[in-house]
């Protein structure tokens, strides 16, 4: 079994039962600049933003409230009774505990020259927080915090090779969170862009 011990020399070992194997070491820099633009994160993490992605057609919106008043705002509710056809709806809500929901959601699929109404299903479910029991403000400078504790130099080559922004998997309070970070190739600076919980680990 495997485990990770930080020595003196804040050299992360990687060890096995059987002893140390040679040059499988993991050199953490706490050199590292680690930067976020945190109120451009907290508004893509309360804001519902619309797309034209297929499987991911919401982005954003990772508040609860801030969902629940989406799909309210698609409703047009005359005398108790919805009167129109949403584009949105949802499918189902599943209760994770600690707060956490993961929602299944529906969207009007758009046929042309069809004349029947249907919705599309299969979309990836959005995962959100409740506001009552997670700060968002709160979340993202622990997110911040936590990837400067664990970024290493093999993270920041691993975003330097990349065009597009590279995940990175990190715990806070007991919420597995995927955070997505860029790094500047001058300065090798690293910027988290966006993070999300991430329910699949």
């Amino acid at each position: 079994m495997k485990r990770i011990s930080e020595n003196q020399n804040n050299i992360y070992n990687i060890e096995l039962n059987n002893g140390m194997i040679p040059g499988y070491t993991l050199t953490r820099n706490s050199n590292i600049k680690v930067t976020a633009d945190e109120n451009k994160i907290n508004s893509h993490q309360k804001t519902v933003t619309p797309g034209s992605n297929k499987k991911s057609p919401i982005s954003g919106g990772h508040d609860l409230k801030a969902l629940d008043d989406f799909f309210m705002s698609e409703l047009d509710i005359q005398n108790e009774k919805v009167v129109n056809i949403p584009k949105f709806k949802i499918k189902n809500v599943k209760d994770l505990g600690n707060g956490i929901y993961e929602v299944d959601y529906l969207k009007l699929a758009e046929d042309r020259g069809s004349t029947e109404i249907r919705y599309r299903e299969n979309l990836r479910p959005k995962t959100v927080l409740d506001p009552e029991i997670h700060n968002i403000e709160i979340l993202t400078k622990k997110v911040l915090n936590k990837v400067q504790d664990v970024i290493t130099q093999d993270d920041v080559d691993r975003a330097l090779t990349s065009r597009n922004a590279v995940p990175l998997d990190i715990s806070i309070d007991g919420m597995k969170i995927r955070t997505y970070i860029r790094a500047n190739p001058k300065t090798g600076e690293i910027n988290i862009e966006n993070y999300h919980l991430d329910t699949t680990r």
